[in-house]
Protein backbone atom coordinates (compact mmCIF):
# COMPACT_ATOMS: atom_id res chain seq x y z
CA UNK A 1 0.00 0.00 0.00
CA UNK A 2 1.46 3.09 -1.09
CA UNK A 3 1.77 6.02 1.52
CA UNK A 4 0.58 9.66 0.61
CA UNK A 5 3.08 12.37 2.26
CA UNK A 6 1.89 15.47 3.46
CA UNK A 7 3.43 18.65 3.10
CA UNK A 8 3.96 20.12 6.09
CA UNK A 9 4.01 23.75 5.11
CA UNK A 10 0.29 23.24 3.11
CA UNK A 11 -1.17 21.40 5.73
CA UNK A 12 -0.05 24.56 8.11
CA UNK A 13 -0.99 27.30 6.02
CA UNK A 14 -4.34 25.47 5.81
CA UNK A 15 -4.88 25.38 9.50
CA UNK A 16 -3.61 28.78 9.63
CA UNK A 17 -6.14 29.94 7.33
CA UNK A 18 -9.13 28.32 8.82
CA UNK A 19 -7.84 29.67 12.19
CA UNK A 20 -8.38 32.77 10.69
CA UNK A 21 -11.82 32.29 9.07
CA UNK A 22 -13.24 30.97 11.82
CA UNK A 23 -11.74 33.89 14.25
CA UNK A 24 -13.22 36.92 11.66
CA UNK A 25 -16.83 34.79 11.31
CA UNK A 26 -16.87 34.90 14.84
CA UNK A 27 -18.21 38.02 16.94
CA UNK A 28 -18.68 39.54 20.23
CA UNK A 29 -21.43 41.64 20.77
CA UNK A 30 -21.91 44.18 23.27
CA UNK A 31 -25.48 46.13 24.05
CA UNK A 32 -25.18 49.77 24.09
CA UNK A 33 -27.33 52.64 25.16
CA UNK A 34 -27.83 55.80 23.83
CA UNK A 35 -29.26 58.57 25.02
CA UNK A 36 -30.14 61.24 21.96
CA UNK A 37 -31.98 64.25 22.84
CA UNK A 38 -34.96 65.29 20.67
CA UNK A 39 -34.68 67.58 18.18
CA UNK A 40 -36.59 71.16 18.14
CA UNK A 41 -39.83 70.56 15.72
CA UNK A 42 -39.21 72.68 12.53
CA UNK A 43 -41.53 74.00 10.04
CA UNK A 44 -41.58 71.83 6.79
CA UNK A 45 -42.75 74.23 3.70
CA UNK A 46 -43.54 72.26 0.65
CA UNK A 47 -45.80 73.64 -2.59
CA UNK A 48 -45.70 74.21 -6.27
CA UNK A 49 -46.17 77.79 -7.93
CA UNK A 50 -46.61 77.82 -11.49
CA UNK A 51 -48.60 80.07 -13.96
CA UNK A 52 -51.71 79.46 -14.71
CA UNK A 53 -52.18 77.20 -11.41
CA UNK A 54 -53.04 78.40 -8.48
CA UNK A 55 -50.19 77.52 -5.58
CA UNK A 56 -50.20 74.69 -3.67
CA UNK A 57 -48.18 74.87 -0.07
CA UNK A 58 -48.42 72.34 2.66
CA UNK A 59 -46.86 72.91 6.04
CA UNK A 60 -45.80 70.80 8.47
CA UNK A 61 -43.83 69.97 11.18
CA UNK A 62 -40.71 67.86 11.26
CA UNK A 63 -41.33 64.11 12.70
CA UNK A 64 -38.73 62.66 15.03
CA UNK A 65 -35.82 60.76 13.21
CA UNK A 66 -35.58 58.91 16.25
CA UNK A 67 -38.49 56.74 18.05
CA UNK A 68 -41.77 55.76 17.08
CA UNK A 69 -43.90 57.23 14.78
CA UNK A 70 -47.83 56.64 14.51
CA UNK A 71 -49.12 56.88 11.65
CA UNK A 72 -52.59 57.24 12.94
CA UNK A 73 -51.60 60.75 14.35
CA UNK A 74 -49.46 62.49 10.93
CA UNK A 75 -52.56 65.33 11.04
CA UNK A 76 -50.62 66.27 14.17
CA UNK A 77 -47.72 67.16 12.48
CA UNK A 78 -49.21 69.28 9.98
CA UNK A 79 -49.71 73.15 11.03
CA UNK A 80 -53.21 74.96 10.72
CA UNK A 81 -53.87 78.97 10.57
CA UNK A 82 -50.56 79.75 9.38
CA UNK A 83 -50.40 83.54 7.45
CA UNK A 84 -49.12 82.36 4.30
CA UNK A 85 -47.91 85.45 1.85
CA UNK A 86 -46.38 84.65 -2.04
CA UNK A 87 -44.67 87.85 -3.25
CA UNK A 88 -43.46 88.58 -6.66
CA UNK A 89 -41.08 91.49 -6.20
CA UNK A 90 -44.51 93.46 -6.76
CA UNK A 91 -47.85 92.17 -5.82
CA UNK A 92 -48.37 89.74 -2.61
CA UNK A 93 -51.07 87.33 -2.12
CA UNK A 94 -52.15 85.85 0.96
CA UNK A 95 -53.06 82.41 0.40
CA UNK A 96 -56.35 80.70 2.14
CA UNK A 97 -55.82 77.50 4.06
CA UNK A 98 -57.88 74.77 2.67
CA UNK A 99 -58.51 71.16 4.25
CA UNK A 100 -58.42 67.92 1.36
CA UNK A 101 -61.86 67.27 2.42
CA UNK A 102 -63.09 71.51 1.90
CA UNK A 103 -61.10 71.46 -1.36
CA UNK A 104 -63.30 73.62 -4.22
CA UNK A 105 -64.34 71.08 -7.04
CA UNK A 106 -62.11 72.79 -9.46
CA UNK A 107 -59.40 72.58 -7.43
CA UNK A 108 -59.39 68.62 -6.48
CA UNK A 109 -58.34 67.34 -10.25
CA UNK A 110 -54.80 70.33 -9.53
CA UNK A 111 -54.08 68.85 -6.18
CA UNK A 112 -54.26 65.43 -6.96
CA UNK A 113 -51.76 66.05 -9.80
CA UNK A 114 -49.67 68.09 -7.42
CA UNK A 115 -49.69 64.89 -4.85
CA UNK A 116 -49.43 61.93 -7.34
CA UNK A 117 -52.94 61.03 -7.11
Amino acid sequence: MKQKKINIKILSALITHCSLLIFFLSSCEKEITLDIPQAEPKLVVEGSIENGMPPFITLTQTIPFYGEINFNELDNYYAHDAEVIVNDGTASVTLTEYCLSELPEELIPIVAEFLGL
